[in-house]
């Protein structure tokens, strides 16, 4: 029969099991704590009759009464379970002796929160003992999965957990995965020195009320209660061989040394052979650290050697590289920092430039390649722009300069047209860039006639074109295509000779006739622009008896007609009257 002994701290409980071994100890069974925060002792009530059915004797203890190696050393295993928030608050009372018991052959179930709320800090003791990493994971119930591959869950089926699965961080090295919960690794084992070690996520002893726990005990689900009863029963296996420890090597019963201790951090541990590096256990001064495997990316190297920044090991969740040189130009700093631009260093064949800061406005900008138009940063005080592209329609042009009316390029969105010249009369208004139009006050030359800016009609310029009432004004001469006059006498009445219009639209000018008198008729007269002369004109006739004269041309160029009346107007309102 294996004595037990059971104990809780404030929010956790422990178990110890009182073996058949030289520590053990009849203990009597004591109240838990009553005022301990979120204290399970829903849960201890009925696990503990289960373990007395399988040999057990249980008794439940505040975790300060255990923390010295001597009391502990009292019982085969010891339960450590969090039962709820502030786990950690009274671990650090025995965590000082928690890896001396282990090491020596004590047994050790973890269950619950409680990697998940300690860590290496808090207790690196325990974690130095543990087959998993502290992490904050936990899976909300979920279906746990035993793996079959070890006595504690042979023959065991899936079960649906019923509250959390605190199934702490990655399994170290060396330990053993022995259930899973939707694939991600849960339980795990191994053996550390003479003891062993089982971690549990399922909140086993956990209040009933706050985790509804219940049917982890209860029978509701066996092969969740029988799991957690063969973790308990395993550790409590552990312990140094018969006679190691004793002062006497027994060479017939394996022993290579045996200097009369439990102590595993002298020349000698269990199950008494000499200490090496690697079988876990650090010797006192002449191993810094013994992590047991044989990893180099964590807080132990091979060889027993403590991590340092150049030895060519990146260590993990501390480094992000080493490749244990100084060189401050490849991609790793002397510091172990992955070089990155920005940092001040010039990282060889990947930078061309790095002048220790991020700022796109300088000479090296945040890409760490020297500035130049195009890269899409603006050089301060050398570029008006940088976009990055070579699109000349946009608000940037090649060249990085700002884009303005009369570049020859169309501003897409703010120009119509761009025809590179500031030129009003053409196809594209050059101090507008807008398309030339009717009413833009701008004269299209060989489109329109006028252009006065507005859309009044009568005005003179309808439409664009010339009104007829501007080609003529009553008694001052009449006007006919390609025809003008320019008559006048001294009474004040005209009658004049006529201007005969040629194809190339110019005319010749007649002599002008007195009042009354028949003009006669007009010679022929050159263009302007050297075409050849109109025909001569016709007598002028005056149908009215005013002196004035009705002229005629036989000329040609009716599209040019308003516009030699026009300047007929012109000329006669500038002329002196007598």
């Amino acid at each position: 029969m294996v004595r037990a002994r059971w104990w809780s701290w404030v929010g956790a409980a422990l178990v110890g099991l009182a073996g058949e071994s030289a520590w053990a100890a009849d203990v009597a069974l004591e109240a838990p704590v009553g005022a301990a925060l979120r204290n399970p002792g829903d849960a201890y009530s009925v696990i503990q009759p289960l373990l007395e059915a399988r040999g057990h004797t249980v008794t439940i203890v505040d975790a300060s009464e255990l923390d010295t190696l001597p009391e502990i050393q009292q019982y085969a295993a010891i339960v450590l379970s969090g039962s709820g928030y502030a786990v950690g608050h009274d671990l650090p009372l025995f965590d000082a002796v928690i890896q001396d018991y282990v090491e020596q052959g004590g047994g050790l179930v973890a269950t619950g929160w409680v990697f998940y709320y300690n860590d290496a800090i808090v207790a690196p003791g325990l974690n130095a003992v543990a087959p998993v990493l502290p992490s904050m994971s936990f899976i909300s119930n979920g279906t746990v999965d035993p793996a079959d591959n070890h006595e504690i869950v042979e023959g065991l089926g899936s079960w649906a957990n019923p509250s959390y699965d605190a199934y702490s961080g990655a399994h170290k090295p060396g330990a053993l995965t022995i259930s899973s919960n939707g694939g991600t690794p849960d339980g795990a084992l191994w053996e550390v020195g003479g003891g062993r070690v089982v971690t549990l996520g399922p909140l086993f002893t956990a209040e009933y009320e706050a985790y509804a726990t219940q049917a982890l005990h209860d029978g509701s689900i066996p092969d969740a209660t029988e799991m957690f009863l063969r973790a308990i029963d395993w550790a409590a296996q552990g312990g140094f061989p018969p006679g190691c420890g004793d002062g006497i090597v027994d060479e017939a019963a394996g022993e290579l040394c045996d200097d009369g201790n439990h102590d595993n951090h002298d020349a000698c541990v269990s199950p008494c052979v000499p200490a090496t590096c690697g079988d876990h256990f650090v010797q006192t001064g002449i191993e810094p650290c013994d992590d047991g495997d044989d990893d180099n990316d964590d807080g132990c190297l091979v060889g027993c050697i403590l991590p340092t920044c150049g030895d060519g090991f990146v260590y993990t969740g501390t480094e992000p590289c080493d490749d244990a040189n100084d060189d401050d130009t490849d991609a790793c700093l002397s510091g172990c920092i992955a070089a990155s631009c920005g940092d001040g260093f010039l990282h060889a064949g990947v930078e061309t430039c790095d002048d220790g800061n991020l700022d796109d406005g300088d000479d090296c900008p945040g890409s760490c390649q020297p500035a130049i138009c195009g890269d899409g940063y603006v050089l301060q005080g050398t570029e008006a722009c940088d976009d990055g592209n070579a699109d000349q329609t946009d608000a940037c042009l090649v060249g990085c300069v700002l884009p303005s009316c009369g570049d020859g390029f169309v501003h897409a969105g703010v120009e119509a047209c761009d025809d590179g010249n500031d030129d009003d009369s053409d196809i594209c208004v050059g101090t507008m860039c807008q398309l030339a139009a009717c009413g833009d006050g701008f004269l299209h030359v060989g489109i329109e006639d006028c252009d006065d800016g507005n859309d009044v009609d009568d005005d003179g310029c309808t439409h664009c074109n010339v009104d007829a009432s501007a080609s003529s004004s009553g008694g001052e001469g009449g006007s006919s295509d390609g025809s003008s006059s320019d008559g006048s006498s001294d009474g004040g009445s005209s009658g004049g000779g006529s201007t005969g219009s040629s194809d190339g639209g110019s005319s010749g000018q007649g002599s002008a006739g007195s009042s009354g008198d028949d003009g006669p008729v007009g010679s022929e007269g050159s263009g302007a622009d050297d075409s050849g002369g109109g025909s001569s004109g016709a007598p002028a006739v005056d149908d009215t008896g005013t002196g004035g004269c009705q002229c005629r041309s036989d000329g040609s160029g009716a599209a040019a007609g308003p516009w030699w009346s026009l300047l007929v107007v012109l000329l006669r309102r500038r002329r002196p009257r007598g």
